[in-house]
């Protein structure tokens, strides 16, 4: 379940940093516990398990996300000023227009983008666009 929570807000890098960093610490405890010589009982494990492994992977998992977070469009527009293919929408107090096939411009509120008004020279239908 963190696993799901952690990886989603990783990006390639920090998942396979993640994975890598949770083997270590399953493997640095495993060869501690040979290495101890000792007979380790179930509770003694379990509380191994619960006060040193769980900790040690949520504490990684916060610094690969910390250190790898996913790149979303709003901060790759903020890093780059590249916004895409999707143009910006105009500011709400910049005026439609349209031009026409006779040369004509129209111009409108905003609140009709998207809209056909009628040309008052030719009277074609004319969609209004945003003024570029």
């Amino acid at each position: 379940m963190l696993d799901r929570l952690f990886l989603s807000r990783m990006n390639g890098r920090g998942k396979i940093a993640y994975f890598v960093g949770q083997l270590l610490v399953i493997a640095l405890v495993f060869i501690g516990l040979l290495s101890s010589g000792t007979d380790i009982d179930d509770d003694s494990f379990f509380l191994m398990l619960v006060l040193i492994v769980l900790p040690t992977i949520i504490v990684w998992g916060v610094v690969c996300v910390r250190l790898w977070p996913v790149e979303t469009a709003a901060d790759r527009i903020e890093l780059t000023g590249d916004v895409g293919a999707k143009p910006l929408p105009p500011a709400p107090s910049e005026p439609f227009r349209a031009e026409c096939s006779c040369g004509a411009y129209l111009n409108a509120e905003p609140k009709h983008f998207g809209k056909k008004r009628k040309c008052p020279d030719c009277g074609e239908l004319v969609r209004l666009l945003p003024k570029r």
